[in-house]
């Protein structure tokens, strides 16, 4: 499949097998690129957040799409309008909008089990962000056996028909759209975590995050405008930035 397409602004490149999407976007002969999207029908070390490695079976969705940028400061909203573009785009395919929530701070759930999964990366010159680089794996045909969590796959949940060349454009067109929002203004944040917010569970929602090497249970009360996850604890609402997830 090693080829390459042209969409609005945008350049694809479609491969074979990679090591992983995002390591292959980096690349030196990619530098130049300002809008450009990069498909593998396999990866070697598809890579999740933090050190979990992405499970990549044949047949599943595995991209990077990487843009330029003139973020300053407030870098954490990109993670919620990526957020909030898998969602949409997984909505055309799933009807039922209760059924479709985004888990912070970087999956997308149906019924509970995971269908997506998103990494953000940023390559910035001192304060400045000057690309976005995101990684996005979703499950299409196969559902991968993962010990921590259940998994499902759009062929599972939907009888809509699609493949990674549909999807990529999907992702795109939703990019465009939002893109607009990646600014520092304050109304910006609001809204973007507004949305997210509509997107994901309800505030109130029992969860359970990792404190102290230990499993303990809170009470979800929202995002705040600086990025952090709101949860009561103890009868006390704190916030944190670096969970590695919330379980609900």
């Amino acid at each position: 499949m090693n080829c390459s397409d042209k969409f609005k602004n945008w350049t694809i490149e479609y491969k074979n097998i990679v090591d992983s999407t995002m390591n292959e976007i980096q690349k030196d002969i990619y530098k130049s690129y300002s809008n450009i999207a990069i498909l593998s029908s396999e990866q070697i070390k598809g890579r999740g957040r933090g050190q979990n490695e992405w499970v990549s079976e044949k047949g599943n969705f595995y991209a990077s799409i990487k843009t330029k940028t003139s973020l300053s400061n407030k870098h954490f909203i990109v993670s919620y309008v990526i957020g909030i573009i898998m969602y949409d785009v997984i909505e055309k395919y799933i009807n039922e909008k209760n059924r479709i929530i985004i888990k912070w701070p970087n999956d997308i759930l149906v019924d509970r089990k995971k269908i997506a999964g998103i990494l953000i990366e940023m390559n910035t010159f001192g304060n400045k962000v000057e690309d976005i680089v995101v990684g996005i794996g979703l499950n299409i045909k196969s559902c991968p056996i993962v010990k921590k969590y259940e998994t499902t796959c759009l062929h599972r949940e939907s009888n809509i028909k699609t493949d990674v060349k549909i999807i990529i454009k999907q992702i795109l067109n939703c990019y465009d759209k939002w893109k607009k929002y990646l600014s520092t203004e304050t109304n910006n944040i609001q809204f973007i975590i507004d949305q997210w917010m509509n997107r994901s569970f309800a505030v109130g929602t029992v969860v359970r995050i990792k404190k102290d090497n230990k499993l303990v249970k809170g009470i979800y009360e929202g995002i705040d405008l600086d990025g952090s996850i709101k949860i009561m604890l103890d009868n006390k609402v704190k916030k944190f930035n670096n969970l590695d997830t919330v379980y609900i």
